[in-house]
């Protein structure tokens, strides 16, 4: 929290998004994609982490004012932690997956980045949000035993494409700032992921050794089907229905091993 005072009076404002209410996240979203330079942005911004009343404002001097606005800049500049991973829609609570994505499996990412990619495009697919929400959040898995041996962890009911394509609809009336919610969460465990298998990411890291597909970049779905073929965590439904780190951490080993072979020849 920034300590400071207005008028002689102590006054605190968030400088991380775990010191936001439930009802700031939702209100602030929007604003990061909006022009941050932007006075009136500016402002909009900072009666949201600090709700002053308007005859209030008059006792801050202007450069005062500018300089409490400059230390609302965090809202653009950190990535988005928030406390928050269910909201309650149509009667039914819907729950979204953890921060670091413990509890993905595979195919489920491959289908929301599919989405997450299709609402980045310059002439983005209009139900994009709504999509990437229904593949992401879910209910509450049912009769869930914790003490279950089979049981991977997630509380969610199991991915299912046709579910989520009967959810897409329903989600169209999902207010905005929820979808906001679910797409800055999905970009923070992206990043994530992103950084810590960097090697799988990032292309040009690979070693030249390892070759390129001939023809179409089939993405995830084409690792699928390869380690099915090979058979190294079953059939493709189990596959697909592998935790994504499991995946990734086995990408990132045969990646240094690929590397390794290169480097001495064998």
């Amino acid at each position: 929290m920034l300590d400071f005072t207005i008028d002689g009076n102590p006054c605190q404002m968030p400088t991380e998004w775990s010191e936001l209410t439930e009802r700031q996240v939702y209100l602030l979203l929007p604003f990061l994609y909006a022009d941050k330079n932007s006075p009136r942005v500016r402002m909009a911004v900072f009666r949201l982490l600090y709700p002053v009343k308007r005859k209030s404002l008059l006792v801050i001097s202007a450069e005062d004012l500018f300089r409490l606005q400059e230390r609302c800049l965090w809202v653009w500049e950190k990535p988005v932690r928030t406390l928050i991973y269910k909201f309650e829609f149509a009667g039914e609570n819907y729950y979204l997956p953890e921060l670091e994505f413990d509890n993905l499996v595979l195919v489920e990412y491959a289908m929301a980045d599919m989405f997450f990619k299709a609402f980045g495009r310059t002439k983005p697919d209009p139900l994009a949000l709504d999509k990437l929400a229904a593949t992401l959040c879910r209910p509450k898995f049912k009769n869930v035993e914790e003490n279950d041996p089979e049981w991977n962890g997630d509380i969610r009911e199991k991915y299912n494409s046709k579910l989520a394509d009967q959810r897409t609809a329903l989600f169209k009336d999902l207010p905005l700032s929820i979808k906001m919610l679910v797409l800055q969460q999905f970009i923070t465990g992206r990043k994530i992921l992103h950084t810590r298998y960097k090697e799988v990411f990032q292309d040009p890291d690979k070693p030249k050794s390892i070759p390129k597909h001939a023809g179409p970049d089939w993405g995830w779905f084409g690792l699928i089907d390869d380690l099915a073929q090979d058979g190294i965590f079953g059939d493709m439904e189990k596959t697909a229905f592998t935790n994504l780190h499991t995946v990734l951490f086995h990408q990132r080993k045969k990646y240094f091993r690929l590397r390794e072979e290169r480097r001495t020849g064998i």
